[in-house]
């Protein structure tokens, strides 16, 4: 690229204003060597000195007002300056040349790269200073983006680019500007005195410099005026005293200068007055630099402590930054708008103080040399760099600006630490030409809250001093940062732990030490000395190969946390969530007031049954600890103790001093304690001894079925399974199943065994069993004992074999082991109070040895096995029950004979009425019951109406048939001291026997009862029946699925019909008889036919005395067929019967009784038939056609009674 012609630039940088004249800084910088000639050939054959050796007389131009632009045209007024060449300036830089390996060009402009520009990230300390809504810039990021690019690691990208010893001379120029003496020895800086007329400035306006006419190179400029570059610095309004600043500088320009400059403007007015306007800070959450506060949780807590982190105008530091490289939208190239600001100091504050106390960080003094030349004694205030990183180690590509600018320890911003280099026998290397100066003006101490500014230095190293106050204010000007401690203690020093008794005793008493902290944490507590303590900790710190630290003031006590250990996989108790330990409670003991005496902790053991976990307040059957420095802990027998030791730092309960509570406590040291136990006594809970044993006999699953299905729809669960054989047995039980696996419930831990008998596989912790098939717990006794231990789940003292059982008192038939793990399934809201032990065996229900079945008695003994035999515990358990019998009677019936039998026939003393027969179904079977402990029983599977009442051949469609209503006994459980229950006895109803033989032979005679909800006048009698007959256990325990045998099918069964009724009447026009036909139904609804099937006969009497006077006889007067009562034809109610009606008049009846020479006044009854006509119907059936017709029913004889009618 070529050189620029601009060979020298001037800028401008105002300090004070106190009335009547400006205190200023003049930049003077040289675009070349300074040992070269400035110029040669302008003039035409001139050389003009070098510009270490020129002498340059510089004058103050000033133009009022800010309308425009500043252009030497507006100047109104012209100050000439009285400046000094330095002296030594050629000897310096000839002493820069040598020092340096100046061997690239000078003076080149770079062009524009649009792919290289800076982006930074804004944290949240600064988001949160002030109303923060987006970032200003694109290039200002609020996700993760920087965090990405620092961890990110793409292969693709080229090899780190690694920057040489060679530079060029404006590279060095930066370097000297970075030492104002020694700039200012180099003539790089001037300081001067403007004096300024008054009312120049009272609207503001423009100060930049220049040559004078006689000073070297003016004849050079005004030859060639781009030789020369020249910045204004604006003005704010000026009255009375105040510092001034030049954020930006502004071209100087007799032309119209290109670009839009309206930003540019307002930095300048903003910043004017020299202070930041956003003060950012923090104090590091976390190991993890990254990490904001509200993000400790996803890092690891600080090893050290990283003091306060600073940050400020990140926005506006960024859009100055990228200004400087990045091309102007508008232009195509970089706006001409240098920044002025440079580098930036830093004050802080105790909160609360008065702004007088402001107290600069970055103050140094010392002699400065630079090989071997006296450049002066400096004493003043040096400035933090704000500068961008190229992750990638790349020239070129996006730059990123820190999160945060710098990061207070205490002490001095600028200068090293002089102390951390002594503690780590460094410090001989520091070769310091300056110190820091009021360093410790404001320490850095736990507990305090921070204030802290920023003011700006420009390229002059001027800008605002620490008495100085900001004019213009900001969003954010004061930035305020808590420092609290976030260092936890260290592990406290148990050498007992480290170095136990030889003979291998267990310790009862443990000396406990205080931890240690280092440097610089422990200066930050404020304990008198600590520097000093620490330095004389460095050599035995040596010899014992740890860091150098002293006993933490800030720990008074140690937190003592004691857990017992828990099976495997049970976490969620634990202190930490983490280990398999329950936490019984937790105590403080408080260190000796002298930091390095020890505590003494003191242990004692108690026998306990239960330990109650989660509440300090109450342990169950384990005393409490007392909550004093001298008592001992109270711990229990039986388990395996874990005690964690942890160094407690002093109360705070504001978290004025610690960052949180967390903070006070350390890390644990971990004590492991056992004891065996004295008292076993109590090992089982008591409960009733029906939820200890029970006998489980199970049914076979039913086959799925369209049947099945819909049972489990009308039971309103259409997508549910019905159970099987295993959930059946789990919930009796109280367990869950998976297929042919039992577990428990959630939330308790079960141990289980089981007797070779039935197939299994256990779990590796014994939660759970896995049968082998269904087939194998089909129809046998699946006797189940089920005890609850009195132990908490931490309970260790049982051997490996935990428990022996054995049946009938001798024969061992299974063992149960406690495992030292539980499953997931029972850490789940669980009850760690106990924990119940399964037990499976099979007893046999066929295995009874009398002729026929019988109940079986069983009984089980329990034996508890310890590792270490206590000197008390319970004697072995024993349980016992009786089982039913489960297997069905073998016998089966088999009918010979049945009939109907009646009751007597009962008149009354005139013969007018006879009372209804009471009729019944009998059956008579080949052989009598031979078990004396069962019964003949009867079922009616099916009902329908008989087909010759009804109006078709067949007008219903076939009877469903139903199953005898047994109790299914998918599963049936016997406990101790379980009665007779009578399972299943009322599904099937018991035959009625007859008298019993007087020869004693059984009986083989039954009455049929009725079906069940019929009665003698139930319509449902005018059908047939389809019934079973079988043997079932009457007077013997049995289950319900065994109670009754192999039954026997007959259909049409049949009933007596219901008693017919009839209704007779007299009055003055004659005697009326109705009576109902018989009424056929189906399913509760009548099914007869508009026009019955069946016809009724109305018969009347006369009651005569019998010639001997002894008793009454019937004498037949007249016979009539019954009509049809319509009464309305459009109407029928289904459900109600139908009437036939006849009748005579008594002109009829007179006849009668004259024709049989019988009083008119007789006494009558009368009475209804009602037949199956023929497909003839006769004409008398009842008459000449007696026999030749079905008598169907009749009804009792009525006798006629004349009624009254009165008028209404």
């Amino acid at each position: 690229m070529p050189p620029s012609p601009t060979k020298l630039t001037i800028m401008s940088f105002p300090q004070h204003w106190d009335g009547t004249k400006i205190k200023a800084n003049i930049l003077v910088l040289p675009h070349e060597d300074p040992l070269s000639p400035f110029t040669s050939g302008i003039p035409a054959g001139v050389d003009t000195p070098s510009f270490a050796e020129a002498t340059l007389a510089l004058q103050a131009m000033l133009i009022s007002g800010t309308d425009n632009m500043p252009s030497p045209a507006d100047v109104t007024s012209n100050v000439a300056l009285v400046t000094v060449a330095p002296a030594d300036a050629k000897s310096l830089f000839t002493q820069l040349a040598a020092s340096l390996k100046i061997t690239k060009p000078s003076n080149i402009v770079n062009p524009v790269d649009p792919s290289t520009y800076i982006q930074k990230y804004l944290p949240k300390s600064y988001r949160n200073s002030f109303a923060f809504s987006q970032p200003r810039t694109a290039n200002a990021k609020t996700d993760d983006s920087y965090h990405c690019a620092l961890r990110k690691k793409d292969p693709s990208l080229p090899k780190p680019v690694y920057s040489t010893d060679d530079i060029s001379w404006g590279k060095a120029f930066a370097l000297a500007l970075r030492q104002p003496l020694l700039a200012t020895k180099l003539g790089f800086i001037y300081s001067v005195d403007v004096a300024v007329p008054a009312g120049t400035f009272d609207e503001g306006g423009w100060l930049y410099f220049d040559l004078q006419s006689g000073s070297d190179y003016y004849q050079q400029l005004t030859l060639n005026p781009d030789l020369i570059k020249k910045y204004a610095g604006k003005l704010p309004s000026l009255s009375g005293s105040r510092s001034l600043f030049a954020a930006v500088q502004f071209p100087v320009s007799s032309a119209p200068v290109a670009g839009n400059y309206d930003a540019i403007f307002i930095e300048a007015d903003d910043y004017n007055d020299g202070f930041a306007k956003i003060v950012h800070s923090m104090q590091p959450v976390s190991g993890n630099l990254l990490l904001e506060p509200g993000q400790e949780q996803e890092g690891l807590p600080p090893s050290r402590d990283f003091g306060i982190r600073l940050g400020w105008d990140d926005e506006q530091l960024l859009i100055w930054q990228n200004r400087q490289m990045a091309a102007d939208p508008d232009l195509g190239t970089r706006l001409d708008a240098p920044m002025g600001v440079f580098r930036h100091r830093v004050d802080v504050k105790v909160h609360g103080e008065a702004d007088s106390e402001w107290s600069s960080l970055m103050k140094a003094e010392g002699d400065l040399a630079l090989n071997g030349i006296d450049i002066g004694s400096f004493s003043g205030e040096l400035g933090i760099e704000v500068a961008p990183t190229q992750l990638d180690g790349q020239k070129t590509g996006i730059f990123w600006l820190p999160s945060y600018y710098t990061q207070w320890t205490g002490g001095s911003l600028i200068i090293k630490d002089e102390k951390a280099a002594k503690l780590a026998k460094t410090d001989s290397i520091l070769k310091r030409q300056l110190t820091a100066v009021d360093a410790d003006k404001k320490p850095l101490l736990y507990g305090n809250t921070y204030d802290f500014r920023v003011r700006f230095l420009d390229i002059t190293g001027g800008g605002p001093d620490e008495k100085d106050v900001s004019v213009n204010g900001g969003d954010a000007p004061v930035g305020t940062c808590r420092f609290r401690r976030h260092i936890p203690p260290q592990k406290v020093a148990i050498p007992l732990r480290e170095n136990p008794p030889a003979d291998g005793s267990q310790p009862t008493t443990y000396p406990i030490f205080r931890p240690r902290l280092g440097y610089p944490a422990l200066l930050y507590t404020g304990l008198a000395n600590a520097y000093n303590q620490l330095l004389a900790d460095f050599p035995i710190a040596c010899t014992e190969r740890r860091e150098t630290g002293y006993f933490d003031p800030d720990v008074t006590h140690v937190k003592i946390e004691v857990e017992v250990q828990a099976p495997e996989m049970d976490t969620f108790l634990s202190f930490n969530n983490k280990d398999p330990f329950y936490r019984l409670f937790t105590t403080t003991r408080q260190f000796p007031n002298d930091p390095t005496a020890a505590l003494n902790l003191r242990l004692t053991f108690h026998d306990a049954a239960v330990i109650k976990f989660g509440d300090d307040a109450d342990l169950g059957d384990l005393p409490l600890t007392a909550n004093d420095d001298s008592s001992p802990l109270q711990l229990p027998t039986g388990r395996n103790i874990r005690i964690r030791v942890y160094a407690l730092c002093k109360e705070d309960p504001t978290l004025a001093y610690f960052a949180s509570d967390d903070v006070r406590t350390g890390k644990p040291v971990t004590i492991d304690v056992w004891e065996d136990a004295d008292d076993e006594r109590n090992l089982f809970l008591n409960q009733a001894a029906t939820r200890e044993f029970q006998s489980i006999l199970l049914q076979a699953d039913p086959p799925p079925s369209p049947n099945l299905a819909a049972v489990m729809a009308l039971a309103g669960q259409p997508e549910a399974t019905p159970s099987n054989l295993f959930q059946r047995l789990a919930d009796q039980c109280s367990l869950d199943t998976s297929e042919t696996t039992l577990l428990a419930k959630p939330g308790q831990r079960v141990v289980f065994g089981c007797s070779n008998k039935l197939r299994h596989t256990l779990s590796p912790e014994h939660g759970s069993i896995t049968l082998a098939n269904k087939t194998d717990l089909v129809g046998e006794w699946i006797t189940t004992l089920i005890l609850e231990i009195n132990r908490d789940w931490s309970w260790r003292s049982l051997a490996n074999i935990s428990f022996e059982i054995r049946r009938d008192g001798a024969e061992l038939v299974g063992t149960i082991e406690f495992k030292n793990t539980v499953s997931l399934i029972a850490i789940n809201q669980a009850d760690r109070s106990k924990t119940r032990i399964v037990f499976f065996d099979i007893v046999d229900p066929k295995s009874f040895t009398t002729v026929f079945p019988e109940p079986v008695n069983v009984s089980y003994t329990i034996t508890a096995i310890f590792k270490s035999d206590p000197a008390s515990k319970d004697p072995d358990k024993t349980l016992s029950m009786t089982l039913p019998v489960a297997v069905p009677p073998a016998q089966v019936p088999k009918p010979t004979a049945a009939g109907i039998a009646l009751s007597d026939y009962i008149k009354d003393d005139t013969y007018s009425t006879v009372q209804p027969r009471k009729k019944i179904l009998w059956i008579e079977f080949e052989e009598p019951v031979t078990n004396p402990e069962d019964d003949y029983f009867v079922f009616v599977q099916a009902y329908a109406p008989d087909a010759l009442l009804l109006a078709g051949d067949e007008p219903v469609q076939d009877p469903k048939e139903n199953l005898p209503f047994l109790p299914p006994e998918m599963i049936r459980v016997i406990t101790e001291g379980q009665p007779d229950d009578k399972a299943g006895l009322n599904a099937w109803q018991r035959l009625i026997p007859a008298k019993a033989n007087a020869d004693g032979s059984g009986v083989r005679h039954f009455q049929v009862p009725l079906p069940p909800g019929l009665n003698a006048i139930s319509d449902e009698l005018f059908g047939f029946f389809v019934c079973e007959f079988c043997v079932g256990h009457a007077r013997v325990w049995s289950t319900a699925q065994a109670r009754f045998g192999r039954a026997i099918r007959i259909t049409g069964v049949q009933h007596p019909a219901p008693q017919m009724s009839c209704l007779v009447e007299r009055d003055d026009d004659g005697i009326s008889l109705t009576a109902p036909y018989a009424n056929p139904v189906y399913n509760g609804v009548s099914v007869m036919p508009s026009n019955p099937r069946t016809e009724i006969w109305g018969l009347l009497y006369v009651q005569v005395m019998q010639a001997d006077g002894k008793d009454f006889r019937n004498i037949l007067l007249g016979r009539k067929r019954m009509v049809l009562v319509r009464k309305r034809e459009h109407v029928r109610v289904p459900s109600l019967p139908l009437y036939g009606l006849c009748g005579w008049s008594e002109a009829e009846v007179a006849t009668l009784l004259f024709t049989l020479g019988l009083p008119e006044d007789s006494p009558l009854s009368a009475m209804a038939v009602e037949l199956f006509p023929n497909y003839n119907r006769s004409a008398d059936p009842l008459g000449t056609e007696l026999g030749t017709t079905r008598i169907y029913r009749t009804s009792p004889l009525e006798p006629v009674m004349r009624i009254c009618c009165c008028p209404a």
